[in-house]
């Protein structure tokens, strides 16, 4: 039997260090939360960054994640990453 979503989630977390859900968000869910990414970046409120405990991925390549943390997340340009946590504590 194929692996449920949450198995093959798990695997590819485990053997890379990252992982996708398919479907996770709807296309039109997921193009919101690139736009409202992308603004954020434009406007400078996205940082390269590190947090303490992160080290290099499972092949050794360094993490170049980009971070920003969001004290006021209830403006309505905000609305798709409120869907995204919403779908993320399901």
């Amino acid at each position: 039997p194929a692996p449920s979503a949450s198995e093959a989630l798990a695997r590819q977390l485990a053997d890379r260090g990252w992982g996708f859900a398919d479907g996770f968000l709807s296309g039109p869910e997921a193009d919101a939360l690139q736009d409202y990414v992308f603004s954020q970046r434009a406007s400078g409120n996205l940082r390269v960054g590190r947090a303490g405990h992160e080290g290099n991925t499972a092949s050794g390549a360094t993490k170049n994640d980009e971070y920003t943390f969001l004290d006021d997340a209830s403006g309505s340009a905000a609305e798709p990453l409120r869907v995204l946590a919403r779908r993320c504590n399901r």
